[in-house]
């Protein structure tokens, strides 16, 4: 009978997670449609600890156009700039679920159990990809293991 109350207490947790998602990302796509200047990207290298050919191959360009973007201080289009925001909810998950960016960076390099032994990083460079390690590491966070 202790199991059923912490069981509950797990899915009502989980629950949680769930019924935010779609608020933020509703608020994701706002954002998107929006576009995101070239200084945010500059801001999530910082804070992701990655450089621009990292990002140029989640958003599928070349790094002379992110150079451009950020000489120009030009907006991403709505689709690259989703990417990125979405790639910033995950990075959160990630040091939420790690403790710190260099740990995550880590895991996201090596196959994930809980994602058929797939590389995250590889994972991450489409939009379903980034679902999938979101929804890892919410897992991982809840104890809620594939």
């Amino acid at each position: 009978m202790d199991k059923f109350p912490i069981y509950l207490y797990i899915n009502k947790r989980l629950m949680t997670a769930v019924q935010k998602k779609p608020q933020s990302n509703y608020m994701l796509v706002i954002q998107a449609h929006e576009g995101i200047d070239a200084k945010k990207l500059q801001e999530l290298m910082l804070v992701t600890q990655h450089d621009k050919v990292f990002f140029a191959n989640i958003l599928h360009i070349s790094p002379k156009t992110i150079d451009r973007y950020i000489k120009e201080d030009k907006k991403f289009n709505p689709t690259e700039s989703e990417k990125m925001l979405k790639l910033e909810q995950v990075y959160d998950w990630g040091k939420e679920v790690f403790g710190n960016i260099e740990s995550f960076n880590r895991w996201i390099e090596k196959p994930a159990y809980g994602l058929g032994y797939k590389v995250p990083k590889l994972l991450m460079q489409t939009h379903g990809g980034l679902d999938l390690v979101e929804d890892e590491l919410i897992r991982i966070a809840y104890g809620a293991l594939a």
